[in-house]
């Protein structure tokens, strides 16, 4: 399945529920009434459709993870904007392969679900949006003084992701969940693999939560 077939995929869920774009979908907070709160000890917060039975569910369509970095995090790591962006442009990749990667690689071995190549009533678009994306070390080759980074941690990352009917396109369930790569309590030297390790880490947590907890939710 392609990337292009995937981003498709996310706007046409996005349509079909009456929504204008995916940004509609990721608002600040959960704006669709039908999705109720529900305790959760492995998310900040989870929404579920109030009486849905998620385990009716066998198959996943994967969209493109969407990527934004944490505001003004990395201005003064790079000796200009340009610099930056081009950086952040490849580190935003980067983040998007491991994501699906991860998931991919989790959900496989795990054997309880497939991914599908075409919408059905058991099939669910998983749509995946990191914000607050922030890597104590990007590695540019432009970053100013070019000087070894310490740090406590690695870096930071929050999900907010939605699992939509992808035949009716209905949102059926919602978590959001901040998680920081392990802190090691004084500075130690980090590099770019550091992060990109870590945050493959937390990826995978986030993938068994979803084959493990959250798809085998029943009303």
């Amino acid at each position: 399945m392609t990337r292009l077939f995937v981003k498709s995929m996310v706007l046409l869920a996005a349509f079909a529920a009456g929504l204008t774009s995916t940004s509609s979908i990721a608002g600040d907070g959960p704006k669709l009434d039908h999705l109720k709160e529900v305790a959760s000890e492995q998310v900040t917060q989870l929404y579920i459709e109030d009486g849905v039975d998620l385990s009716q569910y066998d198959s996943l369509l994967l969209a493109v993870s969407d990527v934004k970095f944490r505001k003004n995090a990395y201005r003064s790591k790079f000796a200009t904007l340009g610099d930056m962006k081009a950086q952040l442009e490849k580190v935003k990749s980067n983040i998007q392969v491991m994501f699906d990667h991860s998931f991919r690689d989790i959900i496989t071995k795990k054997g309880q679900l497939k991914f599908a190549t075409e919408r059905s009533d058991t099939t669910l678009l998983v749509v995946p949006m990191l914000s607050e994306v922030f890597l104590t070390n990007v590695d540019g080759k432009n970053a100013a003084g070019n000087a070894a980074t310490y740090s406590e941690s690695v870096g930071t990352v929050t999900l907010d992701l939605y699992l939509v009917n992808s035949q009716s396109g209905r949102v059926v369930a919602r978590f959001i969940d901040e998680q920081e790569g392990w802190d090691w309590d004084e500075k130690v030297l980090q590099t770019s693999m550091d992060s990109y390790h870590q945050f493959m880490r937390i990826f995978e947590k986030w993938a068994v939560y979803v084959n493990d907890d959250l798809i085998g939710h029943t009303p």
